[in-house]
């Protein structure tokens, strides 16, 4: 998984930080535009279809420069012109505000 170095951990994450309650989950993945919640609401995930690759490259790049300022790293996955994105905060062992917070600003940018 990404969100962070080779053993799954991220420099900026609060080892303590414990995951959003699924139920809490439920809730705030209503406010996203299209996300689903994956793996028992452990993993946020959804999938972009771009106009080609360039474009679908273009996106993934935007993307890294939003996670690489938040120090939160997305699982990225690039078939052509369909990009999808999975996010999780690894050192929670689930879901957090980050993951909220970072779907949101890519909601953004996919406009």
């Amino acid at each position: 998984m990404s969100n962070h170095g080779t053993e799954g951990n991220c420099e900026g994450c609060d080892k303590h930080e414990l995951p959003i309650l699924p139920v809490k989950a439920k809730k705030l993945v209503k406010e996203l535009n299209d996300w689903m919640l994956v793996d028992e609401a452990r993993l946020l995930a959804k999938q972009f279809i771009l106009k080609d690759f360039i474009e679908a490259m273009r996106f993934v790049n935007e993307v890294a420069k939003l996670a690489d300022t938040d120090d939160h790293h997305p699982d990225i996955t690039i078939s052509y012109d369909v990009v999808t994105l999975e996010l999780s905060t690894h050192s929670a062992d689930g879901l957090t505000d980050k993951d909220f917070a970072l779907a949101r600003k890519i909601d953004k940018i996919a406009l």
